[in-house]
């Protein structure tokens, strides 16, 4: 009985670690896309970038 209690103990412990891993990895990329906007924003209101002289419509 105790080692299919660990054995389940061991299965939950691995899908909640992967559940936070995902979680975290998730919101970590979410992170470097608004970091990475952030940028491009900063770059077009200084003057420094303007994609109108890339992008034509």
């Amino acid at each position: 009985m105790k080692r299919i209690v660990k054995i389940v103990l061991a299965a939950v412990c691995g899908i909640a670690t992967a559940a936070i891993g995902t979680g975290g990895l998730y919101l970590f990329s979410g992170y470097r896309a608004y970091r990475n906007a952030e940028i491009t924003t900063t770059l077009i209101r200084e003057g420094k970038y303007d994609p109108g002289g890339t992008l034509q419509f």
